[in-house]
């Protein structure tokens, strides 16, 4: 409470008005509550979708409510993120695989009509546990416990055969990414739960004069790994996601998507001493049973609605998979068709063509990958043909 109540006060500091995102998780709502109690006059900022498995808008509002902030609301379709596509590709010097820049960018350009500043939740889910990727690697020691042919001939086999959803973390996708990190080591385990390519993936989507580029990450991750080889595994992990994804994704999407803007972004959470306060903490503090973030819940008792409180985990995603086969689906053809792929020369035309064709006909969700495709090749267009 302590590091918090001084993280947001030296935030809050500008000679410009400054603003909060808000988007109804527990991040952004702990950051909002102690703004409230250093300035009477905050300025909250929400993005909600017509895609209402994805959409967070009333938590937002309910939080706003709670707290008694000037709530600001832009409800966006799959239209309004697409237009913003070309002027996100024309402003990234490198690719950038993640599509919550959109909605990142649209949020930032609306919060920028009114503030200069704005205060985020970045950082609170991997210093205190929040993915549920986190439950996932202590889930993985009991099914690991499971006999290798019950796990390789019923179980597995059962999982694939699952029917796709593009609900936000269908129980099909987290299923299927569950068991497709179950066999790396720990130092590993968490980016294959992430990556849109494993190495092998990766090597066949590229054109065989970019085979031989694809580098094994273990190295990396291994000597990230020994930086904390005394900590516990949890807390060994959440250290992996402050020093890879939340650096080299989340926080260079966030960087790029306000600079845009010319909006300023702040991470009380990432305060150099909440981030040492947090690493002084033993693992089940914020990890507790399958609750993660235990601390934080704990810290917003009586001060935050106890839904906002008890909320799962749920980031700033679109329903891309969905869009792909609908509202986006011109799009997503014309850029990879093979034509136009083999013209790049960057990916191999017919593996691209398999994953267009298996995700449209609904045997696979192969958003993360598409998007990954689209990204480069949009990306490669613009900058360098």
């Amino acid at each position: 409470r302590r590091e918090m109540q001084k993280s947001v006060s030296s935030q809050l500091v500008a000679d410009v008005p400054v603003g909060v995102f808000l988007s109804g998780g527990l991040d952004s709502s702990l950051v909002t509550y102690y703004a409230k109690q250093h300035t009477q006059d905050v300025h909250t900022f929400s993005l909600g979708m017509d895609e209402k498995s994805y959409d967070e808008s009333s938590y937002a509002r309910e939080v706003a409510k709670h707290l008694g902030t000037t709530h600001h609301e832009k409800i966006v379709s799959a239209e309004d993120v697409r237009n913003a596509l070309p002027e996100i590709v024309q402003k990234l010097d490198e690719p950038l695989a993640d599509s919550a820049i959109l909605p990142q960018f649209l949020l930032s350009k609306f919060a920028r009509e009114q503030v200069t500043v704005a205060l985020g939740g970045d950082g609170g889910d991997e210093l205190f546990l929040g993915y549920p990727t986190f439950f996932a690697q202590q889930l993985l020691q009991s099914y690991k416990k499971v006999p290798q042919v019950l796990r390789e001939r019923v179980i597995e086999p059962l999982v694939h055969a699952l029917p796709v959803s593009h609900s936000y973390l269908s129980f099909d996708f987290k299923a299927k990414q569950f068991l497709r990190g179950s066999h790396s080591p720990e130092s590993h385990l968490h980016a294959s739960w992430l990556a849109s390519f494993n190495a092998d993936e990766a090597r066949a989507v590229l054109a065989p004069q970019y085979k031989h580029m694809v580098e094994d990450s273990y190295p990396l991750l291994n000597a990230i790994a020994a930086e904390m080889e005394s900590a516990d595994p949890l807390n060994r992990a959440s250290y992996m996601y402050l020093r890879t994804y939340l650096v080299d994704v989340l926080l260079t999407k966030a960087d790029r998507a306000s600079m845009f803007t010319s909006l300023e972004v702040r991470a009380p959470l990432l305060d150099k001493q909440v981030i040492e306060c947090a690493f002084e903490m033993p693992s089940e503090f914020k990890q507790h049973g399958r609750t993660g973030k235990y601390i934080l819940r704990k810290l917003m008792e009586g001060k935050l609605p106890k839904d906002i409180i008890s909320r799962k985990k749920h980031g700033f995603g679109l329903p891309i998979g969905q869009w792909f086969q609908h509202e986006w689906k011109e799009l997503l053809t014309d850029v990879l068709a093979p034509q136009h792929v083999k013209a790049a020369g960057l990916c191999n035309p017919e593996e691209v063509t398999k994953l267009v064709e298996q995700h449209m006909s609904g045997s696979y969700n192969h958003r993360k990958k598409l998007y990954s495709l689209l990204m480069l090749h949009l990306w490669y267009d613009f900058w360098v043909r």
